[in-house]
């Protein structure tokens, strides 16, 4: 194998390690370790991981969890910072396809038992 071949392979195999990311814009709430809780966007997200962006700095080490639609809260630890973005690496793996699911549109159906309309005739007596 040359070193062409060697590098290639070690690209394919950190590729695979990291897992196949899809990108997305989804708001999202993250909660630090101190008890803040912060908005933040995801621009992708893998079974490992995701990318976030905000403006507020983060620690590479630092504690965090992150609301995805489709699954709650996942606990992670900041695996990487710069200019305004991060990545979190999950403490266990996700389906990432459920937080891709779409939100129900339109008016939410409610359920709704018959209506009852009290009509009271003028002149009638209740005794």
């Amino acid at each position: 194998m040359d070193e062409q071949e060697a590098i290639r392979e070690s690209d394919h195999t950190a590729q695979r390690e990291r897992g196949a990311r899809d990108s997305m814009f989804l708001q999202s709430n993250l909660r630090r370790e101190t008890g803040e809780y912060l908005s933040v966007r995801v621009r992708n997200i893998s079974a490992g991981g995701v990318l976030v962006e905000t403006p507020r700095p983060f620690a590479r080490g630092e504690r965090v969890s992150i609301e995805l639609r489709g699954i709650g809260y996942v606990e992670g630890v900041i695996a990487w910072s710069a200019a305004g973005r991060f990545g979190i690496a999950f403490d266990r793996d996700i389906d990432p396809k459920l937080a891709r699911k779409p939100l129900p549109s339109g008016p939410r159906a409610v359920p709704m038992g018959p209506t009852v309309v009290l009509v009271r005739r003028p002149g009638l007596r209740f005794d």
